[in-house]
């Protein structure tokens, strides 16, 4: 960008407050799952996301966060709370998969279901420690090879998903700030974001099941979170998530070329 947009002095000025706390891998490495033909099918339907500028925010608390500007820039910060909590939740539900590769025997799963759900239980009640700024202890088991591959993948899926879903806000709401969207905003934010993961890369990489699976695994952590009653702090409205999950599997079974962006459940 050879001019300084609001969005650019805004983003430089949170990144250079709250630098990452890793290398900026985990979203480059996602977004950059668009590219070629789709990638300039997506700057010609919507060519302000041109404008939009990604970053990971150095704070511990399970974020993202889309914010557009007057002039029509925007810039996206996802916090590293957010991505060391869905990479936590995504490592420890691998641990009970049995992994099966093609000729090969099957490896079994690294722990038995009771120690899975206790992982995920022990991810799960830290949510409101997380949202008060403490980092995110775990206890990582090791995943034979093959589950690992597997888990570093799903976690760039889930990760693809949430800076879509952000961009979907960018794009579609750039008026309305974080704090005041509504349900039906992020049910089309959801929708948005499905459609140009599964347009940008689950179709043309042959693909769509992995693209699924990426917004399965954020809606359902987030379905744990409701059940075990935890609140997402300074959101106006939630969505239930079952309401989330039933618009993913309506997604799933629509074409993404004529994809409906759902107003409410």
């Amino acid at each position: 960008m050879t001019e300084a947009s609001l969005a650019s002095l805004e983003f430089q000025r949170r990144m250079r407050n709250d630098p990452p706390k890793t290398d900026q891998l985990r979203l480059g490495q996602a977004f950059g799952l668009i590219r070629g033909v789709p990638l300039m099918r997506l700057l010609t339907e919507y060519p302000q996301i041109g404008r939009v500028l990604l970053g990971e925010l150095g704070i511990n608390k399970p974020n993202a966060e889309s914010r557009p500007r007057a002039d029509g820039s925007a810039y996206i910060l996802v916090w590293t709370g957010l991505l060391d909590f869905l990479e936590a939740v995504t490592r420890a539900a691998m641990t009970g998969a049995n992994v099966t590769v093609t000729g090969q025997e099957t490896v079994p799963a690294a722990q038995p279901p009771q120690a899975v759900d206790a992982a995920l239980d022990a991810v799960y009640r830290q949510w409101d420690a997380q949202w008060q700024g403490k980092a995110l202890v775990t206890a990582p088991q090791p995943l034979p090879p093959e589950a690992e591959d597997i888990a570093r993948w799903l976690m760039k899926m889930t990760t693809f998903f949430v800076i879509l879903h952000e961009c979907a806000h960018a794009m579609l709401h750039a008026e309305v700030e974080p704090e005041d969207r509504t349900p039906a905003q992020e049910l089309e934010a959801d929708a948005w974001a499905l459609r140009q993961a599964l347009l940008g890369f689950g179709l043309p990489a042959n693909r769509s099941r992995s693209v699924l699976i990426g917004a399965v695994i954020m809606i359902r952590a987030l379905a744990a979170l409701e059940i075990m009653k935890y609140k997402l702090p300074g959101r106006r409205a939630s969505i239930p998530a079952a309401c989330r999950r039933s618009r993913s599997a309506s997604a799933w079974s629509t074409s993404p070329m004529i994809m409906p962006m759902p107003r409410s459940c």
